[in-house]
């Protein structure tokens, strides 16, 4: 029997959504251990992204006006023609995410106490996380009743690169550093000050859990530089 051509592509499709989750639990597991943690610690690590990821702590509220369309005039049906608008006040709530930002970020801690007993470790870290951070900031980009938006692979392939050029006997640790620490503070930290322009209810930092630019940006820097 020759399977018809639709058949296949939905089985490959359902095949790749089943073994997704197992192939994005190896690739972290994979990153944690090439930064020396061990099986059970990597796994608890994981599992605190995952469950961390739905759990978003409130920091402060923002004010923010937005035009809600109250009238529209037609003419002879070709659509409206004129527009009365009402502004109204409504509030953008900036909360920071458990599992998308605060554990990677103590990972990072983590990584950093160790680079500074290396000699070069702290300025190999620092030169390369601020190098990061402009790389992000210069292709963030805020989008109304979204967020901020960052091409996946920006990040983490400019933390491998600064982390082979500047310490090359310790490229994991500091590509890891800059993959999380460049699209927190370049994408997220440097645009807070335009949460009144996103006309969201929620601007969660690392909101979305290991998903996040934060958490994938450090995973796959670390995996590349090992």
């Amino acid at each position: 029997m020759i399977m018809a051509p639709g058949c296949l592509v939905l089985v490959l499709i359902l095949g790749g959504l089943l073994f997704w989750p197992f192939l994005l639990a190896h690739l972290f597991t994979s990153a944690l251990a090439q930064l020396g943690f061990g099986p059970g610690s990597a796994l608890l690590l994981l599992a605190a992204m995952i469950v961390g990821g739905t759990i978003n702590l409130p920091l402060y509220t923002v004010e923010r006006e937005e035009l809600v369309p109250v009238e529209t005039l037609g003419l002879f049906g070709f659509g409206p023609v004129l527009v009365r608008h009402r502004c109204d006040r409504a509030r953008t709530i900036v909360a920071v995410n458990v599992g998308g930002c605060v554990v990677p970020v103590l990972i990072a801690l983590y990584q950093i106490r160790d680079l500074a007993a290396q000699p070069g470790g702290i300025a190999a870290v620092a030169l390369a996380t601020a190098v990061n951070v402009l790389v992000c900031h210069a292709t963030a980009r805020p989008v109304p009743g979204l967020g901020i938006l960052l091409p996946v692979l920006v990040s983490p392939v400019a933390s491998v690169l600064l982390a082979w050029l500047l310490a090359p006997q310790e490229p994991v640790a500091v590509a890891f550093v800059a993959g999380v620490l460049g699209p927190l503070i370049g994408a997220d930290l440097l645009n807070l000050p335009r949460a009144k322009r996103l006309a969201t209810g929620v601007m969660s930092i690392g909101g979305a859990g290991t998903f996040d630019a934060i958490v994938l940006s450090g995973v796959l820097a670390a995996v590349l530089a090992a």
